[in-house]
Order: structure tokens, then C-alpha cells, then sequence
């Protein structure tokens, strides 16, 4: 039994309550018939008041307008005024008024309507034609008479009849109400009183109920089957309460699993979704509702990905799920190819769907379950453009388990070493060492620990010989940070070791030669001169050595700067050639086929398309596209998606309305190729022109740099000038992390030798690049100077490079700028570019100085105007 402890039990009711509501129902129910009786014996009344009012006013405009008309014709207008005066005495006519054929009023005693007194409700406004009979018998139109009769009369009989009929009513109700209650109370109020108090004792769950109603009539038997049905309520009840409790039992149980399943789906990072026959969605996981912006369940329930994904991909999806439903055979392990809903890019999922059938055996729809592959896919691209970018490099390249076998090498490396890829590829990397210092591999755990490094080394060649070359080691770590390889860049050094051996002998030499000249010296001041012309040629040699080191350091980065616009180039070039073949193949044809002014309107469609050269973000190109899309489906243009990409594609921004003769020409598809040809071929122009511009600024810079002034004469140049041009040379070093702040101000040229200011550049920014490590922010300012310390009043120009390496130690400070002093490792560097940078900016009568702290290294040349 269910628990009736807290249910509040409705009161019984007196008896005499439902007496009342009888009582009032039968006043109410007599009122109506009454009151309707009564409006309509008044509404037969008024109805026949105004017809007799209708007759007679009817009569007397009649009478008025005969009576009118001989005045009227005779122009006796004072008669006339005196006949309106006697009408308007009439206590039922309320105004009179006389017009002529034109409208103008000839009575002036008629009363005019503002001054009437009488609502105007109770009006009655009638017209008619005065004619005038002449003794002959002709019937002549005169004027035209208005009457204004009042209805006051008949209102006030209507509304005496009215209050007579509704007091008798409101008697007669009394009377048959008072009756016809009593009998009601006494053969069905009393016997549903007990019936009530019988159903709130089988409300509260007493369903042993006697008969209280002993009477052999209707409500009699209405009891007995009363008393039946509380017995079979009993019954039912005790089922159903054993039902309720085993389906509660059930319910749990399902609830259970359906939250342990749900669970174990959502905790997925994979879509899982089942689907019926239409390809609608039963149930989804929260990695799909996460995918559609934080859907819930109800929103995509019922709709299809087309409908909750409306994106470019989807339909081929659709319809690879319609062919599984439709052919019965599941798809394992698939790529798709789709657009991503949150950030509208391309996406790829690897998708497994499968039908599933019913009770019957009839497919029901389909069970898939996808994952993002994106990237992955973007990592194999990423990963194939850069095998392609390490075969291109001049430097080897290898790349060897944690055991030291090699499992990539690149051709530079292997042609380097006299092998070939094949060849190297699964043997040990000490295949590169000689034998006297082939060492064992690290173990694991010094690889683990182990930061690279960067030493120079004597490596061995296939034919034996040996030669020297500069690695730098790093281990490659997974997401975790554990070692699973190590990549090995090689540099053969010969030529730089020849340089620096030379350069060692031409030290020697300088020693050698210095402690002659001074041992001449005390001897005879007339040797100095030619001594002082010897060390100035040894210092140009050195330069230009120092120079020639520096270039050859940045000339690979050169050559990959130069190759990227040669390829773009070479891509474009194949992309015109292939447009023109096809216009040149179909254009005749056109042209035959067009008119002259369908041919110019082609034309202007390019030319427009032309016109806006500014790229597009990928969210504007998708409203362009959207926007062109349905403007060609509203003008039912065949192919609308595939005309609007065209569009977009070709630079389209613009209205497509004054071009839809074209889109909907019969040969539209033959137009459009010619124009998005067309369009491709001054796109490819325009990159080939780029890249060429970027190729000759690479290519001036280069040959500004070698460039090698003999002449010893000072020219006028801009120091900015020059700077730019080391900035072009250094471009791929620094574009990667090193971030580039410029502080340029309008200065004068300076009297000066451009060649070598460009080596002081190249020294210092070649320092701070070295100094960050790759890594960090260079600044550069040129501005200029009204005072300096020994300078005249035109003052000069001062250039300052700032990096955030990890500055100069305060223990060297003081001999960095001490010739073959470095404090870099070995082969880095020969101790030679802050000397020889001082001494040019000395030559130029200026001044070269810096300042250190970890983090900020500033160095700052300051260059007089005038010489």
C-alpha cells in the first residue's frame, strides 16, 4: 500500500454547498433564457419603430422637397427660408437645409449640425432632389433638400420596454429557481453527498466500502457498481504496487549500465556515434559534442552532419555512410577528409563504420567510431618537406640509434665521406672515425643525461684519407623527454683550417716583421715609412681574409635564401606554361563562340578579378565564397559551388551580378576556364616578379659585401645602407629565433670606406648572434649626435647593435679588443674582428666602445660627419 501518512485529506464538503452551486446554475441558466427573450421581443420592437419612423420621414422630406422647388425656381429665397423655419419648429426634425444644382446653401435659419443638441447616435440623415413641375407638365431638377430627423423618441420606448421586461424576469427566475432547486437537493444532491464521502474514504485507501444508497433507481445502481469497483481497485492496486517495485528494480539495474557505458564512451578521446538508415545521429559521444561548439545531446540527436557540421567535406562523408548502408559493407580503417567545424580547417579522421541490423535482420543503421589523424598527417607532410630541405643542405647529415646505427644520412653526408646513401644506412657511425679513435657508443644512461655538443673532429673517408670537419650532436627526445636518437650535422672544414693555418703564418710573419722594424728602428727612423706601408698591406690582407672567413660562413645560408624564390619561380613558370597551353587551346574556339561584347565582359570579369591584390584571412575567403555561392543560387546559376571557388580563386571581391549573362551562357564552363586562366597566369607573373626582387636583393647584398676597394679613397655613404645590406647576408640565421628591432633615423652620408664599415657590421652582428646562441633580440639604432667628446660642431653618426646574450665576463672585459684574444671554443673564431673592427673605426677617426651586463650587451660606433 502506498504511504497515505503525509497526504493531507480533502475535507468533506456540507452538503448545502453543491446545493448552492445548483441553485445558481438553474438562476443563471432561467436569467439567460429570460434576458435573451426579452432583447429580442425588444429588438422586434425597435425593428418596427424605425420602419414606421422610416415612412414617415420619408412623407415629410417629400412634402419639404415638393414645397421647396417653386421658391426655388422663382428665386423667392425669403419664402423658402420661412418654409425651414416652420419644418425646424417640428420637434422630431432637427435640421433643414436647402442647396442649389452647384451645392451652395440657400437657407440661412437652417440649423447647423454643431448646434444641434440631440447625441448623434439618435440621427437620421436623409436627402432628395427638389423638381420643380412646369405648367406643362415638365418635371425640371432645382436644388437638392437635406433633413436631419431625430430618433430620441424611439430610443426612450425601447429602453421603458426594456426595464419592463427585465423586472418580470428577474420575478419569474425567483420563483421557477427556488422551486426547481429544492427537488434537485432531494433526489441528487443527498444521494451524491454519500457517494462523495465513499470516494475520500477510497481516496485515503480504505477500499472496504458499504453501500450507502438503497434506492432501486439510477444513482441506486450508480452505488452498487461503486462498491464493486473499489473492490477490484483493491486488487489491482495490490498487483500493480508488486509491478511498480520489480520495474524499479529493472529501471536501476538499466540506469546503471547505461551510465557505465556512457561513461566509458565519453572518457574515449576517439568520435564514437551510432547512426540510423538517414545517416541521423542516435547517440554521440562528448568528443563529438565538443566538435560541434559544446552541443548537447538533444541538439544533435535527429540531424545529420550536414546539418550539424555545414562545412565543406562533410557531404562526401554523407555519402560514404549512405554506400555502407546501402551495401552492407563496413569501412575499416579509412582516411577521411573533412573540414573541422571549431577552426574551419582541413582535417583527416581515421574512421571504422558498421551496419547494424535489427530483430529481423534489416540494416538499422551504422556504429563508427573516428579519430583525428590531423597531426599526424601535418607531421608526415612537415616531416617529407624537411627530408627534402636536409637533401638540399650543403652540410652532412645523420641521424643514428641510441645503439650508433645509422638510419638516415643525407647524399651531402655520404658523398662527403665517399659512399653512397645506400651503403651507409643500418652500419655503425664509427664507419667515419679512424681506427685509433673508434670508441665505444654511450650507454643509456649517459645518453639520457647527455646535452650534445658542438667539437671539431678528424673524420675518415671511404679511400682512407682523413680531414677535418665540425659536428654538432643533439639527442632527439620524445614527448616524455627520453632519448630515441641522436641527429649529427658535419661540416668539412679543410678550406677554414688552410685559412686559419695562413692566417697563423701571416701572424708569425707580422710578429717576425714587427720585431725586425723595431730592431731598424733604433737604428734608423728612415725604414719607418715603408715599414709602417708593409703592415698597413699585411692589415688590408687580414680584413679581407676576416672577410672572406665570415662569407664563407654565411654563404650556405645564402644559397638556401636564394634556392626558396628559385623555387617559387620554377612553380609558377610550370603553373603559366600549363594555363596558356590550355588558353591557346580553347581561346580560338571562344572566341567563335562568344560575341564581342560576351568577350569584353569575360575580359573586364579578369580584369576586376585582377584589381585586389590583398590576401584574404581563411574565415573572409569563406564569407566571399558563402556570399558569391548564394547570390549564383538565387539567379539559378548551374554549379553554383563550383563557379564560386573558381571565383574566389581567381581574387574575386566584388558584386558577381554584372557578370551573370556569363555565368548563364550556355557555354559558361568554357568561359570561366579561359578567365581563372588567364587570372592564374598574372598570379604566377606577379610571384615570379617577387621572387626575382628577392633574388636581386640577395645577389646586391652578396656582391656589396665581396666587393673590394682598392683605390684607399673615402666616398660619401649611408651607414644604413650597409648595415641592411649584412642584415640580407644574415637573413637565414636570424629569421628563425632571433627577433630584429631597427631604430633607424634620418642621417647624412659620411666620408667614409664603405667596404670596410660593412666588415665592422659584419663583426659585431656575427658576435651577438653567436653571444644569444641563436636565440633572442637584436636591436639596431642609427641616429646622430650634435656633440661627442673630441668632435667639431657638426657633431656625427652613431650606431649602436644591442643583443640579449649572456654579455661579456668582466675579467676580459678589458682584452677584448686585444688581437687573437677570443673567448670562444676552438675553431669559432681567430681573436681577429674587435681588433680589426677597432682599427677601422679608428681609420675613420671615430670611436668604438660597449657596454655589458648579463642579458644586454650594447656595442656603439660613433663615425664623424666630416672628416
Amino acid at each position: 500500500m502506498p504511504d497515505r501518512t503525509h497526504c493531507k485529506q480533502a475535507e468533506p464538503r456540507r452538503s448545502w454547498s453543491l446545493f448552492v452551486k445548483f441553485t445558481l446554475a438553474s438562476a443563471l441558466t432561467l436569467l439567460i433564457v429570460f434576458l435573451a427573450n426579452a432583447i429580442i421581443l425588444i429588438g422586434f420592437q425597435e425593428q418596427s419603430l424605425l420602419e414606421e419612423k422610416e415612412k414617415s420621414t420619408d412623407m415629410l422630406l417629400k412634402q419639404a422637397a415638393d414645397m421647396s422647388a417653386t421658391p426655388i425656381k422663382a428665386f423667392t429665397f425669403f419664402v423658402l427660408n420661412e418654409n425651414v423655419r416652420k419644418l425646424q419648429a417640428n420637434p422630431e426634425i432637427l435640421s433643414v437645409t436647402v442647396f442649389d444644382l452647384v451645392g451652395r446653401k440657400l437657407t440661412p435659419a437652417s440649423i447647423e449640425k454643431t448646434a444641434i443638441a440631440v447625441p448623434r447616435e439618435y440621427w437620421l440623415e436623409k436627402e432628395q432632389t427638389c423638381v420643380y413641375v412646369s405648367p406643362t407638365g415638365m418635371l425640371e431638377p432645382v436644388g437638392r433638400i437635406a433633413m436631419i430627423f431625430s430618433l430620441e423618441s424611439i430610443s426612450q420606448n425601447v429602453q421603458h420596454t426594456r426595464d419592463v421586461l427585465i423586472a418580470m424576469s428577474l420575478v419569474m427566475i425567483a420563483v421557477v429557481g427556488i422551486g426547481v432547486t429544492l427537488m434537485v437537493r432531494h433526489i441528487i444532491i443527498r444521494p451524491l453527498h454519500g457517494l462523495t464521502t465513499a470516494a475520500q474514504q477510497l481516496s485515503s485507501g480504505n477500499f472496504e466500502i458499504p453501500n450507502l444508497l438503497k434506492s432501486n433507481d439510477e444513482i441506486g445502481f450508480l452505488g452498487k457498481t461503486f462498491v464493486q469497483m473499489s473492490w477490484r481497485l483493491k486488487e489491482n492496486f495490490e498487483t500493480l504496487r508488486a509491478e511498480i517495485v520489480e520495474r524499479e528494480r529493472v529501471e536501476k539495474e538499466l540506469e546503471a549500465e547505461r551510465n557505465l557505458l556512457r561513461t566509458l564512451i565519453d572518457t574515449l578521446p576517439d568520435f564514437i556515434y551510432v547512426k540510423d538508415t538517414a545517416s541521423r545521429f542516435l547517440l554521440a559521444n562528448t568528443r563529438v559534442l565538443e566538435s560541434a561548439t559544446l552541443m548537447t545531446l538533444e541538439d544533435v540527436v535527429g540531424k545529420t552532419d550536414l546539418e550539424v557540421f555545414p562545412l565543406e567535406g562533410v557531404q562526401a562523408v554523407y555519402e560514404a555512410e549512405q554506400r555502407i548502408i546501402a551495401t552492407g559493407q563496413p569501412m575499416i580503417n579509412e582516411e577521411e577528409e573533412t573540414t573541422s567545424f571549431r577552426t574551419g580547417e582541413k582535417m583527416w579522421l581515421l574512421s571504422t563504420k558498421v551496419p547494424f541490423r535489427d530483430s529481423e535482420g534489416n540494416i538499422a543503421g551504422l556504429v563508427g567510431m573516428s579519430r583525428d589523424i590531423t597531426e599526424l598527417k601535418r607531421s608526415a607532410e612537415q616531416l617529407l618537406q624537411l627530408s627534402k630541405a636536409v637533401e638540399t643542405l650543403p652540410l652532412g647529415v645523420t641521424i643514428t640509434d641510441l645503439q650508433g646505427k645509422i638510419i638516415y644520412t643525407n647524399s651531402a653526408q655520404a658523398r662527403m665521406h665517399g659512399y653512397t646513401v645506400h651503403e651507409l644506412l643500418g652500419k655503425d657511425v664509427r664507419v667515419f672515425a679512424p681506427l685509433q679513435q673508434a670508441a665505444k657508443p654511450m650507454n643509456l644512461t649517459r645518453i639520457a643525461e647527455w646535452k650534445g655538443s658542438v667539437h671539431e673532429h678528424v673524420n675518415i673517408r671511404n679511400d682512407g684519407t682523413t680531414f677535418p670537419v665540425w659536428l654538432i650532436s643533439e639527442v632527439v627526445r620524445n614527448p616524455n623527454g627520453e632519448p630515441i636518437a641522436i641527429v649529427t650535422t658535419c661540416e668539412d672544414i679543410t678550406i677554414r683550417k688552410q685559412e686559419e693555418e695562413e692566417l697563423k703564418r701571416y701572424r708569425e710573419l707580422l710578429e717576425e716583421l714587427v720585431k725586425e722594424r723595431t730592431a731598424e728602428l733604433r737604428t734608423a727612423n728612415a725604414d719607418l715609412h715603408a715599414a709602417l706601408e708593409h703592415l698597413t698591406q699585411t692589415q688590408s690582407q687580414l680584413i679581407q681574409v676576416e672577410k672572406m672567413a665570415a662569407l664563407g660562413q654565411l654563404i650556405a645560408g645564402v644559397a638556401h635564401e636564394i634556392n626558396t624564390p628559385l623555387g617559387a619561380i620554377n612553380a609558377s613558370i610550370g603553373n603559366i606554361i600549363r594555363a596558356m597551353q590550355e588558353v591557346l587551346e580553347h581561346l580560338p574556339q571562344l572566341c567563335r563562340l562568344l560575341s564581342p561584347q560576351e568577350l569584353s565582359d569575360m575580359f573586364e570579369l579578369v580584369r576586376q578579378a585582377l584589381q585586389d591584390t590583398r590576401p584574404l584571412t581563411a574565415r573572409e575567403e569563406r564569407q566571399v565564397r558563402r556570399t558569391l555561392e548564394e547570390t549564383l543560387e538565387r539567379h539559378a546559376v548551374s554549379q553554383a559551388d563550383t563557379i564560386a571557388d573558381n571565383l574566389v580563386d581567381m581574387g574575386l571581391r566584388m558584386s558577381v551580378e554584372p557578370f551573370l549573362p556569363l555565368l548563364t551562357h550556355p557555354h559558361a564552363s568554357e568561359i570561366m576556364e579561359s578567365a581563372y586562366n588567364f587570372a592564374i597566369q598574372h598570379r604566377h607573373s606577379s610571384n615570379i616578379v617577387m621572387a626575382v626582387e628577392r633574388v636581386s636583393k640577395i645577389v646586391f647584398a652578396l656582391k656589396s659585401y665581396a666587393h673590394y676597394d682598392q683605390s684607399d679613397e673615402k666616398v660619401k655613404a649611408n651607414v644604413i645602407d650597409g648595415i641592411e645590406c649584412v642584415l640580407t647576408l644574415y637573413h637565414n640565421q636570424l629569421k628563425r629565433e632571433i627577433e630584429v628591432v631597427k631604430a633607424y633615423r634620418d642621417v647624412p652620408p659620411i666620408p667614409c670606406y664603405p667596404d670596410q664599415l660593412n666588415q665592422v657590421w659584419t663583426n659585431l652582428i656575427h658576435n651577438a648572434i653567436q653571444a644569444m646562441h641563436g636565440n633572442g633580440r637584436l636591436e639596431i639604432a642609427v641616429h646622430r649626435v650634435e656633440t661627442h667628446g673630441r668632435a667639431s660642431l657638426q657633431g656625427g653618426v652613431v650606431v649602436e647593435i644591442t643583443d640579449s646574450g649572456c654579455g661579456i665576463p668582466d675579467n676580459i672585459k678589458h682584452r677584448i679588443f686585444e688581437p687573437f684574444f677570443t673567448s670562444k671554443s676552438s675553431g669559432e673564431g681567430s681573436g681577429l674582428g674587435l681588433d680589426i673592427s677597432r682599427k677601422i673605426v679608428e681609420k675613420h677617426q671615430g670611436t668604438i666602445e660597449f657596454e655589458s651586463r648579463p642579458g644586454r650587451t650594447t656595442f656603439r660606433v660613433w663615425l664623424p660627419v666630416i672628416s
